[in-house]
């Protein structure tokens, strides 16, 4: 089983210069899929600068029901704590999730513009937490994205399951070393040479193919984690098994 632990679904607001404008359908990932060998992806919307289309981008992927594809909410920690009439944001938030089969929560500071500190956050995991869905937190490019962040988040919420996002930041390994609930992706490493010396120093059990599509290629990013000289049981707990374990997946 391969399973593709980050890739996006939806309207980008700031596609880079080499991604196309329109939006990525569910059809579109699926027949990278198809192309790529993959079983199983994420489906985890952008980042929107505004509350209510945000709010659009996470009722999309709560309404995904395509077979293969596995919906992950966007939560901006601005925009939580907001009252209505029928409680907090926390509150809603936890039913939809629950009510619509979300397999996890994606949290992106760099995007989001903060800094990402557990007064801040401590929402978003008390989220995590309350369902029991691992959190995948984008790292690198810039100050924001500084995996050191993830240290203070992992130890205080020891019981939540952190998966560091894409495999650049020098101190994510040392970082998963230190924390059992951390886990590490792979999209964005910089080869199979570097892969291998971090299987070698952590195992592989907490090491998840990821792809970061569209911005990313599945069969680029996969043959990544298929070229590394690793055994080959180490290669079947990366491109699946420990996703599969870690977002319940039966099947």
């Amino acid at each position: 089983m391969v399973i593709d632990f980050h890739c996006h679904f939806g309207k980008n607001p700031k596609p880079l210069n080499f991604q196309k404008e329109e939006d990525t359908t569910a059809g579109d990932i699926v027949a990278a899929q198809k192309r790529s060998g993959i079983d199983y992806s994420t489906a985890i919307p952008f980042s929107a600068a505004y509350r209510e289309d945000l709010e659009v981008a996470n009722g999309m992927m709560m309404a995904l029901r395509a077979e293969t594809l596995l919906p992950f909410v966007w939560l901006n920690p601005y925009f939580l704590r907001m009252h209505d009439r029928r409680g907090t944001d926390e509150v809603l938030l936890i039913d939809l999730i629950i009510k619509n089969n979300v397999r996890g929560i994606k949290v992106h500071p760099v995007c989001d513009a903060y800094y990402p500190t557990s007064r801040l956050l401590g929402p978003v995991f008390e989220i995590a937490r309350e369902t029991e869905l691992p959190l995948l937190w984008h790292t690198g490019w810039g100050s924001f994205g500084d995996a050191r962040y993830v240290e203070e988040l992992a130890e205080v919420y020891g019981d939540v399951q952190i998966v560091i996002g894409h495999m650049v930041d020098q101190n994510a390994p040392g970082i998963a070393k230190r924390f059992q609930n951390v886990y590490l992706e792979t999209s964005y490493c910089s080869g199979p040479r570097r892969l291998a010396g971090i299987v070698n120093m952590l195992g592989s059990e907490r090491i998840l193919f990821g792809s970061d599509f569209p911005a990313g290629d599945l069969l680029f990013q996969k043959t990544l984690v298929e070229c590394a000289k690793i055994p080959d049981k180490d290669k079947e707990n990366i491109l699946g098994l420990n996703a599969k374990r870690l977002l319940n997946i039966k099947s």
